[in-house]
């Protein structure tokens, strides 16, 4: 599925993105913004994504529903992982992106179909593209 060019968001501005949307409890490999990808490359694990609806929100209207650069967004959360006082293996970083990414693209591939769409998840996408 296309998505588009992605962009980068500035180091500081990912970093208070972080530092005001994920509650710490959440911070652990296994857990953070990690999700199972279907075959599409997008998700059905709702929960998660309700989980992490701040920062999904804040991303998506920062980047007016832009897909974040991989390599860039692999450093920041590792860079803010640390500046948390965690040492997360790099595979954990990149996975935990990756679960990011198929969050964004998820949500992405659905708002065309926002009229079908449960509440929570159309309060997501509505707002966040033109619909």
């Amino acid at each position: 599925m296309p998505l588009g060019r992605s962009i980068e968001l500035q180091d500081g501005d990912m970093l208070k993105l972080l530092d005001d949307s994920v509650l710490k409890v959440h911070i652990l490999p296994t857990k953070l913004f990690r999700v199972k990808e279907n075959s599409n490359g997008t998700t059905t694990d709702w929960g998660i994504i309700l989980r992490f609806h701040s920062t999904l929100s804040q991303v998506l209207e920062i980047t007016n529903g832009k897909q974040l650069k991989m390599k860039t967004f692999v450093k920041q959360l590792g860079s803010w992982l640390r500046k948390e006082g965690y040492n997360w293996a790099a595979s954990d970083v990149e996975a935990s992106a990756d679960g990011f990414r198929t969050m964004l693209r998820t949500l992405k591939s659905l708002k065309d179909t926002v009229p079908k769409l449960t509440f929570f998840v159309r309060n997501l996408v509505v707002g966040t593209f033109d619909v």
